[in-house]
């Protein structure tokens, strides 16, 4: 029985001590919603002044207004309209004559670069041509090979030694080859940088004044 009542006592204690909490936490929500209350309340005071400050700066300018306008005389304003548009008129028109010339610059510099470029890209098309119309002397050693194999006797073709020479030729030929094939790529790679590098890409692109 002892035992059953000190555990009956340690709950009664859990349950206090838990509603001593929720009372806490209740009371700081209250406290919290209070301030944020307050806080509102300010925001709308503060507003409240600025709209009146707003309110007041803009009927004074409203009446300044009003005051200038009635103590303009109407001659002074008509001839004030005159020299205004007048301005305005020839400043319209200097625009549009500046603005037309500066047209006119602008699409026969486009004229004349569009000539000249379509001039170099010719000039590079028939360099290229002539770069690949260039002949070299592959033929020559194919044809010789061939020759020289064909003068050889069909009986001695048989031959060990001959065999073995033949082979040996044709691995020579080989090379040769192969090294104009590698002299012939090198000389269109150069010629490709040569145009890249061609002082037309750095000519600028101005417009005469």
């Amino acid at each position: 029985m002892k035992i059953l009542n000190e555990v009956e006592q340690y709950e009664i204690a859990k349950k206090e001590e838990e509603e001593e909490k929720r009372k806490l936490e209740e009371e700081m929500k209250q406290m919290e919603q209070e301030n944020l209350e307050k806080e509102k309340e300010e925001e709308k005071v503060e507003e409240q002044k600025e709209q009146k400050k707003v309110q007041k700066s803009s009927s004074k300018t409203k009446k300044t207004k009003a005051e200038e306008i009635v103590t303009v005389d109407p001659t002074v304003k008509e001839t004030v309209k005159l020299e205004a548009m007048q301005l305005f008129d020839s400043e319209w028109y200097g625009m549009e004559e500046l603005f037309a010339q500066g047209c006119k610059k602008v699409f026969r510099t486009l004229r004349e670069h569009r000539i000249i470029l379509l001039e170099y890209l010719d000039r590079i098309k028939q360099e290229f041509i002539k770069f690949l119309l260039i002949k070299d002397d592959r033929q020559q050693h194919v044809s010789q090979f061939q020759q020289e194999f064909n003068e050889i006797d069909n009986e001695m073709r048989s031959n060990a030694e001959i065999k073995e020479e033949e082979h040996l030729r044709a691995e020579q030929l080989k090379e040769k080859l192969i090294n104009i094939c590698e002299t012939r790529k090198k000389q269109a790679e150069d010629k490709i940088q040569e145009f890249k590098v061609d002082p037309f890409e750095k000519r600028p692109f101005l417009v005469d004044s």
